[in-house]
Order: C-alpha cells, then sequence, then structure tokens
C-alpha cells in the first residue's frame, strides 16, 4: 500500500477516540458531509481536524485538553496550508492516480 501521509491525521483519531468515541463519531459524520459538499479529501480532513478541539469542548472536555487539542489540529493546518489552496493543488482526474 504506498501511502506516504495520514499517519498524523490516524494518529490524532485515535488520541481522541480515547478521550471520546462519542466526539469521534461526531467529527467522522461531519468530516463525511464535507466530503461530500467539496468533493476534495485533503480539505475536508484539515477542516475536520480543525473542529476537533470545538467538538471536545461541545462534548464537555476540561480547557487543558481542548488547549492541546487545538495546538495540534493548528499545527497540522499549518502544515498542509498549500493543500487548502486550491490553485497550488489541481485535482487529479479519475483514474490518473499512481
Amino acid at each position: 500500500l504506498a501511502f506516504h501521509g495520514g499517519k498524523g491525521a490516524a494518529a490524532g483519531l485515535g488520541a481522541i477516540l480515547v478521550l471520546d468515541p462519542l466526539a469521534t463519531a461526531a467529527l467522522l459524520g461531519l468530516g463525511a458531509v464535507a466530503f461530500l459538499l467539496t468533493r476534495r479529501f485533503t480539505a475536508s480532513g484539515l477542516f475536520t481536524i480543525g473542529m476537533a478541539a470545538p467538538a471536545l469542548a461541545v462534548f464537555g472536555h476540561r480547557p487543558p485538553t481542548l488547549a492541546i487539542t487545538a495546538i495540534a489540529s493548528v499545527l497540522a493546518i499549518v502544515v498542509h496550508h498549500p493543500a487548502i489552496d486550491g490553485r497550488r493543488q489541481p485535482r487529479i482526474p479519475e483514474g490518473t492516480a499512481p
């Protein structure tokens, strides 16, 4: 399986799953809706990562947990900032991905 990315997102998802399975389910649903609206996997994933701290806040987590989650989310978004701008990352036509 020639995957090159997503390991940080998978680790973050696992951490949130351990913290709060219901918040994880809500975030997965939010990510699915974002993908259906945008049809862009990276953009919808980054949006969902950005919503992790607010989702945990809705589910009643304490400020230290929210702060750490927010910092991790901001770092993920900053690292992937070129992927947010669609002009820099053209869509790959179906059937041509390596």
